[in-house]
This record gives C-alpha cells, sequence and structure tokens, in this order.
C-alpha cells in the first residue's frame, strides 16, 4: 500500500525542539527535586545550577514553541506539548524559589 499525503502540513522543527527541550527539562527537574530530598534539602551548588539551566532551557523550549505555533499550516501537537512542559517547568522552578 502506498504512503498517500492528502495534506501539505507538516510538523515545525521548532515544535520538535521544544518538545524536546520539555520533556528534558521536566526530567531534570524531576532528577533534581528527588536528588535535593535525598540530600534532606543540603543541596550543592552543582545542583542548584542545574536547576537554573534547566530553567533557561524551559524559556527556550517556551519560545520556540511559541513561534512555531504562530507558523501556518502545520501541525500543532509538538509545540503545544512543548509549551505545556515548558511552561510547567518554569512555574515549577520559580514556585521552588519563592518558597
Amino acid at each position: 500500500m502506498k504512503n498517500i499525503k492528502y495534506t501539505s502540513k507538516n510538523h515545525p522543527e521548532k515544535g520538535v525542539m521544544s518538545s524536546a527541550f520539555g520533556v528534558i527539562s521536566v526530567s531534570s527537574l524531576i532528577y533534581a527535586v528527588k536528588r535535593a530530598s535525598e540530600l534532606s534539602g543540603n543541596v550543592s551548588g552543582s545542583l542548584a545550577l542545574a536547576v537554573m539551566l534547566t530553567f533557561f532551557m524551559a524559556v527556550a523550549g517556551l519560545v520556540l514553541g511559541i513561534m512555531s505555533v504562530l507558523e501556518p499550516d502545520t501541525y500543532k501537537f509538538f509545540p503545544v506539548t512543548g509549551i505545556v512542559l515548558c511552561s510547567a517547568t518554569i512555574v515549577s522552578v520559580i514556585v521552588m524559589m519563592l518558597a
């Protein structure tokens, strides 16, 4: 059977990168929180730096996701997934810093 494509839509590269950044940042943040709880809150500077780098990666993923959603004739699954994951990471880091 031949693969027939009835649309000119495609998955935007920026949207896929946004999703990848979102998955990496969420998993990194989960690992950092787990590691901090194992250390009873006595975290090192390297763990704090990892959380900050995760925050910046999430911001970059959010920007890529927003840029990708605004592109015409593209599928929106990956950009929206990236926006949701990166936004969750950003909000979580801000809440942790304020707590």
